[in-house]
């Protein structure tokens, strides 16, 4: 009667029981805790000394990843497994979504995915017409031609009346009768005292429409009063300055004091464009201050006019001598933290601040410059509530530009915080305030552009620098590219202090349009112009990791991050690059901060799910891509991701399902879709794979079995057990081959490895062979067709390809970098990949390929069978010595055969 591993077990177990009764029985305790009892005293007496027991686990060999696992106790013993897992093969993934340029003024860094995020799509050829040198175009000879100047006789009347209106702005006229009036240059002395006057007008004709007098050398020409109808200066800042100063002198009287300060303040908010403002307006600010000598406004605006000439020292010194005589009056503490700030003195400023308004909490200057100074530095959150009650406590409308600019900078902070509705408000009710005012305008254009309306931005014919921007990026997000590039391009000129934003905005220009390299060039320029914007540095390292250079694009996106901690697209970028790097522990960490603050990005769960797997965390991956299913529930990544994920958790049926479902879905796509060939191409993986296992003889045995077979014994050397090994030595008595073979069907065997030791003293051809032959006439076999890897019998290795009409000398092949050393273990395997006639032969030397495209025709046939295994060719009187250990062999097997 055959005795079943599980009764030994059984009775093992029922004996062991037994003998701690018996052991016990003395005490009445069982066990050998009893045991122990019994016998202490007796153990002391004896001197018997305790050792802690020995772990055991050191004296087992070291398990390796590689390890088959344990065997089930009770399975039945098996030579055959599984092969390993297949390695993932990751499914084609579009980039992540980018970001385009945000307008000025825009949200935060940390809101820019709301607003900006976009899928890159570079255009594969480049867009014409973009990004030329002008100096390089050559002018189209037929436009020229239409090209004419104007003759004064054929203009209309409106057309004439805008050309007077311009020469007004030019020339000084006066006009002596009905008409066009003359132009040229009033000479008089205290010339912009005239109209008080009636001294005759000194006057120089020029031509206006060349700017040359009419009567070079002449003098001036006198006009008495009583024949001149009306006269005027040219329409500039510099004149209506100068004409409205002449009204006050050096002392003022109490109805002059206002509009005095009122000319100052213009006069500092002109003095770019009026070389004398500034003198004016001092001199003005010092008189208001003599005048009303109890009042800090008029050495407040002094102070101001002396900071905007860059008088700084004297400023400041005007700034402290106020704080002494009004410490109490909270606009004297707003000017002078403005100063510090302009200085960088940025906590003196902040604290400056914080005493205005705790002075005069109700003050809508000291709310308004606190928020302001806030907002500057990057904290909106703060600035909010400040900017909201200078709003609800802003001056009357005699003080315009303060109202507009309170609102203005309340929509920035909002626009900052994300709150794009009520910024565009605030943006309407600052041009309300103030409707000439282009930078409110502009604002509201931005927002628009954010929102998804850039159809509702027009650009007017004469736009600053705002404008202009908004224009470019509304037309960018029409497709309106060379519109985009001729708005950003004068928007850089219009204002190059601000000028990085318009490049910033031609980089993403430039990338869409195909023109990589330009997409660089306008980066780094305004990288270099201002190397601390977020979306630049964001820009920047975008750009960078597709030019392959993953070090340097980690390096700006940190930067980038250094400035906003919660930049959700910079930390998506920075694990999409160090996941492509191979970073994968890295990749995480940002992945999972960036899914943190925003997690409804199913692009962003299916990179993570994609670098899990990478990682080995098959159920984590499995979580990422249900989870980009559940926002994106058609997107093929992640239903092949969740796929992959039945497999690596050992449901292979259920991901060849999935894969199934995948491509049944796609159907309607269009012929070639990438995610229909990649679901088909692993469902024929994924079969071919399971079709497989692995046969495997270690030789731990004294006798050859296994169906093995030993050819070509007559030869001379013998062949058998030794140690656990097979061992094939001796001396050839004749030219021969002696062999170790086993027989396969050949449709059922993949590939043959096995480690040979080829010892020092062997002379003769050593290799690992993969045969088809035939039995011919007296037994003898004839070979049709063979694979081999073989080491020739003077170190060198070589590959042999015979295919029949092939000579013994077409058929080696020599691969002196490879190296086959004496008394050294080494694997060589024979494998065959594809099936039919389109399968190639791969043979590898330790892992290493030496060949992978021998064409395996001939081995094609699905009858007969084919002969693998170890060869020895030798001639007479060569000794050798080689041993074989650790023969895997992967077969394949029909689906649902038993394993």
């Amino acid at each position: 009667m055959e005795i079943r591993q599980e009764q030994i077990v059984f009775v093992g177990a029922a004996l062991l029981v037994g003998w701690l009764v018996v052991g016990s029985l003395d005490s009445g305790e069982v066990g050998p805790r009893a045991s122990r009892r019994s016998r202490r005293g007796e153990a002391t007496e004896l001197g018997v000394q305790r050792y802690p027991a020995p772990d055991v686990s050191l004296a087992l060999p070291a398990r390796t990843a590689d390890d088959v696992p344990p065997r089930d106790l009770f399975s039945e013993p098996r030579n055959t497994r599984p092969l390993p897992p297949l390695e993932f093969a990751p499914p084609p993934r579009t980039p992540l979504a980018a970001l385009k340029p945000p307008p000025e003024p825009g949200p935060g860094p940390r809101y820019f995915g709301r607003f900006l995020r976009a899928r890159p799509e570079p255009a594969a050829v480049p867009v014409p017409g973009l990004f030329l040198d002008p100096s390089e175009v050559e002018a189209d000879e037929g436009v020229l031609e239409g090209l004419s100047l104007a003759v004064d006789d054929d203009l209309s009347a409106a057309q004439r009346a805008a050309q007077v209106a311009s020469w007004k702005k030019l020339y000084d006229w006066i006009r002596v009768h009905q008409g066009t009036p003359l132009f040229g240059t009033i000479r008089n002395e205290g010339r912009f005292g005239l109209r008080a006057t009636t001294e005759p007008i000194l006057f120089v004709e020029v031509d206006p429409a060349t700017g040359l007098e009419r009567f070079p050398g002449q003098d001036p020409v006198p006009y008495a009063r009583d024949r001149v109808l009306e006269f005027d200066f040219a329409d500039t800042v510099q004149n209506r300055i100068r004409e409205r100063a002449v009204e006050f002198g050096d002392e003022l009287t109490s109805g002059q004091l206002q509009p005095a300060l009122d000319l100052a303040d213009y006069c500092v908010e002109q003095r770019l464009v009026a070389p004398d403002a500034l003198r004016v307006a001092e001199r003005l600010y010092r008189a208001a201050a003599r005048f009303a000598a109890d009042d800090p406004g008029p050495r407040l605006g002094l102070a101001r006019c002396l900071e905007a000439g860059f008088r700084f020292e004297e400023a400041y010194e005007e700034y402290l001598a106020l704080l002494e005589q009004y410490e109490h009056r909270s606009e004297v503490h707003v000017a002078l933290a403005e100063l510090e700030a302009r200085f960088r003195l940025f906590d003196q400023a902040e604290e400056r601040l914080r005493t205005a308004v705790r002075l005069d909490r109700t003050s809508w200057r000291a709310r308004w410059a606190a928020g302001r100074f806030l907002l500057e530095r990057g904290r909106p959150e703060e600035a909010l509530p400040h900017l909201e009650e200078a709003y609800q406590r802003e001056p009357g409308t005699e003080e315009r530009a303060a109202r507009a600019g309170i609102r203005l900078d309340l929509g920035r902070a909002l626009l900052r915080l994300g709150r794009a509705d009520e910024a565009r408000e605030a943006f309407e009710r600052a041009l309300q305030a103030d409707p000439e005012w282009e930078e409110a305008a502009a604002a509201r254009a931005g927002v628009l552009v954010l929102q998804g309306r850039a159809d509702e931005v027009d650009a007017p014919e004469q736009a600053g620098f705002g404008m202009l921007l908004a224009s470019g990026l509304a037309a960018l997000d029409r497709g309106e590219l060379a519109e985009a590039e001729r708005s950003l391009r004068l928007a850089a000129e219009a204002d190059p202090l601000r000028a990085s934003k318009a490049w910033r905005a031609l980089s993403w220009l430039a990338e869409q349009a195909g023109y990589p390299d330009e997409a660089m060039r306008w980066i780094d320029q305004a990288h270099e112009a201002d190397p601390t914007d977020p979306w630049t540095l964001y820009q920047r390292g975008r750009l960078v990791a597709q030019r392959d250079e993953p070090e340097e694009a980690v390096e700006s996106l940190r930067a980038a991050l250094d400035r906003e901690l919660d930049f959700v697209e910079a930390l998506n970028a920075m694990g999409e690059i160090l996941h492509d790097a191979g970073d994968h522990e890295a990749a995480e960490r940002y992945l999972d901060r960036a899914l943190a603050l925003d997690a409804d990005q199913p692009d962003v769960h299916v990179l993570r799910g994609l670098n899990r797997v990478e990682l080995g965390d098959a159920e984590g991956a499995r979580a990422s891509f249900r989870a980009a299913l559940s926002r994106a529930p058609a997107d093929p990544v992640a239903a092949a991701g969740v796929a992959w994920c039945a497999y690596l958790l050992d449901d292979a049926d259920a991901a060849v399902q999935q894969f199934a479902d995948l491509d049944d879905r796609r159907r309607g796509e269009p012929e070639g879709d990438p995610y229909r060939a990649y679901a088909t191409a692993q469902i024929e993986r994924l079969q071919d794979h399971l079709e497989k296992e692995v046969w495997s003889d270690a030789f731990e045995r004294r006798t050859l079995r296994n169906d093995w077979s030993v050819g070509g014994e007559s030869s001379g050397p013998n062949g058998g057990m030794v140690d656990g090994q097979f061992v094939l030595s001796g001396t050839f008595v004749e030219d021969g081959t002696v062999r170790l073979f086993r027989e396969y069907g050949a449709p059922e065997l993949v590939s043959f490895s096995a480690t040979v030791t080829v010892r020092t003293g062997t002379r003769a051809r050593v290799g690992v062979f993969l045969a088809k032959e035939r039995r011919g006439r007296g037994g003898v076999s004839e070979v049709l067709s063979k694979v081999s890897l073989s080491r020739h019998r003077e170190g060198g290795v070589q590959v042999e390809d015979r295919k029949p009409g092939t000579s013994e000398d077409e058929a080696y092949r020599d691969f002196p970098a490879m190296e086959w050393p004496l008394d050294r273990p080494v694997r060589v395997t024979v494998e065959r990949v594809g099936t039919g006639s389109e399968a190639v032969g791969r043979l590898l030397l330790d892992g290493i390929p030496v060949v992978e495209d021998l064409r395996l025709r001939s081995f094609a046939s699905s009858s007969g069978t084919l002969r693998v295994g170890v060869e020895v060719l030798g001639e007479t009187g060569r000794g050798v010595q080689v041993t074989v250990d650790d023969v895997d062999v992967v077969k394949r097997h029909p689906r649902g055969a038993t394993r």
